[in-house]
């Protein structure tokens, strides 16, 4: 089974490039309307509330993909923009699946991860990897959870 979420990711550039705009055209006002409305730390509040917006999407936003298909089980998080060129934020975890020891899914408030155990090479030492699924589906989440919960069952029978 494969699936990402490319299309939940698409408009974040969008988002971003109407954030910055907005930004800019915030604090513009609060400088040129200084002077007449003393309301300036509204434009500010606005701006704060803007980057917070930002710094959220930097964190959550990112592309993920899972691919269950084969002998092998791929798992891959990487950034939004800018990834194309460069991939200083790309996390991938390719495994036997007989090596999946446990997985969790985490939904806090704003944030949801999946992480992962997975036996070492030396079979002693389990590895945790977490992977950032904030912007996936819950239908794409249970499928997932399925998948995952599927190789666990088969992995604990062997």
């Amino acid at each position: 089974m494969r699936f990402n979420n490319s299309k939940n990711i698409k408009l974040i550039p969008i988002v971003y490039f109407f954030i910055i705009v907005s930004m800019g055209l915030f604090l513009f006002l609060s400088v040129e309307l200084q002077h007449i409305y003393k309301g300036e730390v509204v434009f500010f509040l606005l701006t704060f509330i803007l980057l917070l917006i930002i710094i959220y999407l930097y964190k959550s936003g990112k592309y993920f993909e899972y691919d269950s298909d084969g002998e092998t089980l791929c798992l891959t998080n990487r950034g939004v923009l800018i990834s194309e060129k460069y991939n200083y934020r790309e996390q991938k975890a390719e495994f036997p699946k007989y090596k999946l020891k446990s997985y969790k899914v985490s939904n806090y408030f704003f944030f949801k991860y999946l992480s992962v155990k997975v036996l070492s090479k030396n079979s002693n030492s389990v590895k945790k990897i977490k992977f950032n699924i904030t912007f996936i589906s819950n239908n794409k989440i249970k499928v997932l959870q399925k998948s995952l919960q599927k190789i666990v069952h088969q992995n604990k029978h062997r």
